[in-house]
């Protein structure tokens, strides 16, 4: 979906801050969020980002990446079922009156947890489709406004780049992230800074699904 998320491109937002030597977490309460991700509670990753497409663009652009993480975590426990609009807000309101947090000391839970963090996502079944297109091919990316999840940025919409490499099949992010196992070629496509914004000399790479792509006159 088009929304405040989609900053590729943009300009307007001031220089990329670099913390030098960031640590991993700033506050402990960013290490439970993290570890609540793996509770499964926002579905999967695409669901997962879907969910934070999904924030108001003041409450996005106001808040931090892990107030992000809550956000779609919250959004998904009630979306799937574990918690309800009343549930969080009776949480809060607990919390914010000084109330403890409920602490649960399960061993195994704990081990089950770390696997799952340590354990990379199993890929898609090796074959798939066919790719239509091959390297050097030159392709259009079509001129869409999808209302739900998509890997294709708003900035290279309508662009014409050219096909520098053809990756194995892969889940399409836009039909994952509505829980549907859907698998498309993938390539590599580079563009034209020129073709992009008008100016510039240099070229930018992205990885695009087939779907997002035509023949140039198409």
């Amino acid at each position: 979906m088009d929304g405040v998320h989609d900053l590729g491109g943009m300009e307007g937002f001031g220089a990329v801050e670099q913390e030098r030597d960031e640590p991993v977490f700033h506050h402990d309460w960013e290490r439970r969020v993290f570890g609540l991700n793996f509770s499964g509670a926002a579905g999967n990753v695409d669901r997962f980002r879907h969910a934070i497409e999904r924030m108001g663009a003041v409450e996005y652009l106001n808040t931090s990446y892990y107030e992000h993480w809550l956000a779609a975590i919250e959004r998904g426990a009630i979306e799937n079922g574990f918690a309800s609009v009343v549930d969080l807000e009776a949480a809060r309101a607990h919390v914010a009156a000084g109330g403890a947090v409920a602490r649960r000391d399960d061993p195994e839970l704990a081990r089950q947890l770390v696997s799952a963090v340590r354990t990379p996502a199993a890929p898609p079944a090796a074959g798939g489709p066919a790719h239509r297109w091959d390297t050097g091919d030159t392709v259009r990316v079509r001129r869409t406004s999808p209302s739900g999840h998509t890997r294709c940025p708003r900035y290279v919409r309508g662009a014409v780049g050219t096909v520098e490499a053809t990756h194995p099949p892969a889940r399409l992010p836009d039909a994952s992230a509505d829980g549907v196992d859907r698998v498309e070629p993938l390539y590599g496509v580079s563009f034209a800074a020129s073709e992009l914004w008008g100016r510039g000399d240099h070229r930018v790479a992205l990885d695009l699904w087939e779907s997002y792509l035509e023949e140039p006159d198409g």
